[in-house]
């Protein structure tokens, strides 16, 4: 297995330069068939949905299919899935809170934590983190 970083899976789904897209795809196609041979860390996946917003002005929509295919890729692999899939959804859903708050939320909830809490407001009003300064 191997790990890649955000910049191969902006080249990867935007192909907007056109010798490190044709690089990145002759790399990723020496690993095709083998099924969860590429990590991608949700860092990476986080930043991937940071850069898509802010430099290429990505839709939710659009930020919405281009995640899916990389969750569909055989060949990726993920910390976790199943998460990665629900925080999605709820990403899909959701107005007023991004993709990290989120994340951090569910993974959060996964390693057994009962609450999350945080001093951003946007957080905090999105109903999944609770405010450090309510706590007595």
């Amino acid at each position: 297995m191997i790990g890649i970083d955000t910049n191969i899976l902006v080249r990867y789904l935007t192909k907007d330069d056109d010798k490190q897209s044709t690089e990145v795809l002759n790399f990723l196609n020496q690993y095709s068939g083998k099924e969860s041979s590429i990590y991608i860390n949700n860092i990476v996946l986080t930043e991937i949905i940071w850069v898509l917003e802010s430099a290429y002005e990505y839709s939710k929509q659009e930020i919405s299919k281009a995640m899916k295919l990389i969750l569909q890729t055989p060949e990726f692999a993920f910390e976790s899935h199943a998460t990665i899939v629900k925080v999605l959804y709820e990403y899909e859903q959701a107005t007023g809170v991004d993709f990290a708050d989120i994340l951090i939320s569910y993974t959060n909830t996964d390693k057994e934590c009962y609450a999350t809490y945080s001093l951003d407001r946007k957080a905090i009003a999105s109903g999944y983190f609770r405010n450090l300064q309510d706590v007595e």
